[in-house]
């Protein structure tokens, strides 16, 4: 596509990457084809050294193959380069090569491309009736074919083949008619080619003033040609700097939108290590909080438990001298009081034996010691009721352990 359009640097630059790719695939059908389109551009250059090392190596891996359309190709282009290079023996093998691998093709196109460049080669070695003898056919394979440029360019051929014999009628006969081809159907460059034929031809017939004209014609439409070719080139590098501006705009736009993503991610991440870090400061805080109110709570919790076990302890202190009091007011009434009513019933109990007493007086004792076994009594109840319980219901062992606890 680029050697279409002329960008040869483009078209080297990816053919070259191309050939780079199927040497390491060790792809030798397309490495071969990759070579001769590398000639091509060095053709048209006219780098012709470069383009005969690339098509010796287009030949060489085309040999390889079994498809006789991937050798004849590279031979016909190379021809092309030795042609230009004036080496006229080399570039008539490689072509009567081609010639011979096309055979069994039946290919009109191709036997006249081969045969066209074969007349060329026999007109530049001044073998005319060789090189008549190629044209002709080519203008006939051209003709059946439809191919009606290649017609005026081998019409111009045979044109100069007669020019070269000197047999000018012929010469002219067939430079007109290609003339005619030429403007009917706007092929101006090959017009403006075989007006200077036809100027060489007026030469040597002695027609010096037609043959200025027509070399005139000539110049004006190759300068023509020359500045549509580079008004046209001159359009395609507007083409080429608005494409490249505004791929440069696109670029620009493109890394513009980039960064901006960059700074949104970048702000997204620093929302992120903020949320990350504020959550964190969270967690942490209702930790420590959580902990400070658990050790509120173990306090109070604490704090209330010592509250209490005051209380028991003021309260034990309470029933421990309540019992205190009792005990000793227990013993009191049962030591004291009761031995005292026991002394006097004694007493009373030895003075009725020695006293001598009425009946009505020894009842009125009887009822009085009566009173005092009843009080004596009464009062061993209460100092008994006032005795610990301990001591009633685990005996004196256990009161004692109970009491000194």
């Amino acid at each position: 596509m680029y050697r279409d359009l002329s960008e040869f640097e483009k078209a080297l630059s990816y053919s070259l990457e191309g050939k780079a790719i199927f040497e390491r695939k060790r792809d030798v059908s397309l490495s071969s084809q990759v070579n001769d389109a590398l000639q091509i551009l060095y053709y048209y250059r006219t780098e012709y050294d470069k383009a005969i090392t690339y098509g010796i190596e287009a030949v060489a891996q085309a040999r390889k193959q079994t498809d006789p359309l991937l050798l004849l190709k590279p031979l016909i282009n190379l021809s092309l380069s030795y042609t230009a290079k004036y080496n006229y023996e080399v570039s008539n093998r490689l072509l009567n090569e081609a010639l011979e691998l096309a055979k069994p093709m039946q290919n009109p196109r191709v036997d006249a491309v081969i045969m066209q460049n074969l007349g060329e080669i026999a007109l530049k070695n001044y073998n005319i009736p060789q090189a008549e003898q190629y044209i002709t056919k080519c203008l006939a394979i051209y003709t059946k074919i439809g191919d009606i440029e290649s017609q005026s360019i081998c019409l111009r051929g045979l044109s100069v083949c007669y020019l070269q014999s000197r047999n000018f009628t012929k010469a002219l006969q067939y430079a007109d008619s290609a003339l005619s081809i030429n403007r009917k159907n706007g092929f101006i460059k090959e017009e403006a080619a075989i007006l200077r034929e036809i100027s060489l031809i007026n030469y040597a017939m002695g027609d010096i003033k037609e043959r200025f004209l027509n070399d005139e014609k000539s110049n004006l439409m190759i300068e023509d040609f020359i500045k549509k070719i580079t008004s046209e080139k001159s359009a395609n590098l507007e083409k080429r700097f608005e494409t490249s501006k505004k791929e440069s705009e696109i670029v620009k736009l493109q890394n513009e939108k980039k960064i901006q993503e960059l700074s949104i991610q970048k702000k997204n991440q620093l929302n992120y290590v903020l949320m990350g870090g504020a959550l964190i400061l969270l967690t942490v805080f209702l930790l420590a909080y959580r902990n400070y109110k658990q050790k509120q709570n173990l306090q109070a919790q604490r704090i209330s438990e010592l509250e209490k076990e005051k209380q028991l302890l003021a309260t034990e202190a309470v029933l421990k001298g309540e019992s205190q009091e009792r005990t000793r007011l227990a013993k009191d009434l049962h030591d004291g009081l009761g031995g005292m009513l026991s002394g006097i019933k004694f007493s009373l109990n030895t003075m009725k034996g020695n006293l001598v007493m009425t009946p009505e007086n020894s009842k009125a004792f009887e009822n009085s010691l009566d009173m005092l076994d009843s009080s004596i009594s009464e009062m061993r109840r209460v100092a008994h009721n006032m005795m610990p319980e301990a001591l009633v219901k685990f005996g004196l062992n256990t009161a004692l352990k109970d009491f000194l606890l």
